[in-house]
C-alpha cells in the first residue's frame, strides 16, 4: 500500500502532466504495478566513468556509523503510467548492528552480458518524483530500512536498450548491490533519483 500511496502523491500534485492526463482518460490509461524480491550481489569498483553515479552525500552528524554495502540488501517496486516509471527502492539492514544513511544512492544500468549501459543520473525531484524529498540521516536498526525514489521514461523515438540488471550504490559508498531489472530507460538512460528517506514519509 505504501507504493500506491506514493504514486497518488505525485499525480495529485500534477508534477507530471502526462500522468495527470492518463489518470483522467480511462480509455488510454495503462497502469502497471510490479513488486519483486530479487537476488542481490555485491561488488566493489572504482568510481565509474560511464555516466552512472556512486552514492553521494555529506558527513552524517550522528553517532551511528554509516551503513556499509555488506550490511545491506536491496529490493524495489515499480509503478508506471503513460510511459513514466517510478521506482521505490528499499535498502534493508540485514546486519546485527545499527547503521545510518544520508544522501543519494548511485544507480547504474547493465546489459545481459554485464557490460555498462548509458546511464544519465540526475539528483533531483524531476520527472515523477514526489516533492519534498530532502536529505536527512536515516538510522537503520537491525532489520530496518531506508527508501528512495527513482524515475525514468520507457518511451522514446526509437527502441531503448533493455537494462537486464540494476546496480545500486548506497550513499557514501563505492560497492554495488546488483539485482535483476528488465526495464528500458530511454533518453540515453536518464534516471531521476531522490535522497534516501525514512520509510512512511510518503
Amino acid at each position: 500500500m505504501g507504493v500506491r500511496r506514493t504514486l497518488c502523491v505525485f499525480v495529485a500534485l500534477g508534477l507530471l502532466a502526462s500522468v495527470g492526463t492518463a489518470c483522467g482518460t480511462s480509455s488510454s490509461t495503462r497502469t502497471v504495478t510490479v513488486t519483486k524480491t530479487r537476488t542481490v550481489t555485491t561488488t566493489t569498483a572504482a568510481p565509474p566513468t560511464d555516466g552512472s553515479t556512486v552514492g553521494g552525500g555529506t558527513a552524517i552528524s550522528s553517532t551511528t556509523p554509516r551503513c556499509h554495502t555488506s550490511q545491506l540488501g536491496f529490493t524495489f517496486a515499480t509503478n508506471g503510467a503513460a510511459g513514466s516509471i517510478l521506482i521505490v527502492g528499499t535498502l534493508h539492514n540485514h546486519s546485527q548492528a545499527a547503521c545510518s544513511l544520508f544522501g543519494y544512492p548511485g544507480i547504474g544500468l547493465l546489459g545481459k552480458d554485464g557490460s555498462s549501459l548509458p546511464a544519465n543520473v540526475e539528483r533531483s525531484r524531476g520527472s515523477v518524483l514526489p516533492p519534498g524529498v530532502t536529505e536527512h540521516a536515516v538510522v537503520l536498526k537491525p532489520g530496518g530500512a531506508a527508501e528512495f525514489f527513482a524515475s525514468f521514461s520507457d518511451v522514446g523515438n526509437s527502441a531503448c536498450p533493455v537494462a537486464a540488471k540494476l546496480q545500486v550504490t548506497p550513499p557514501n559508498a563505492y560497492s554495488h548491490l546488483t539485482v535483476a531489472f528488465g526495464f528500458s530507460p530511454c533518453q540515453k538512460g536518464t534516471l531521476h533519483v531522490s535522497p534516501v528517506f525514512t520509510p512512511g514519509l510518503f
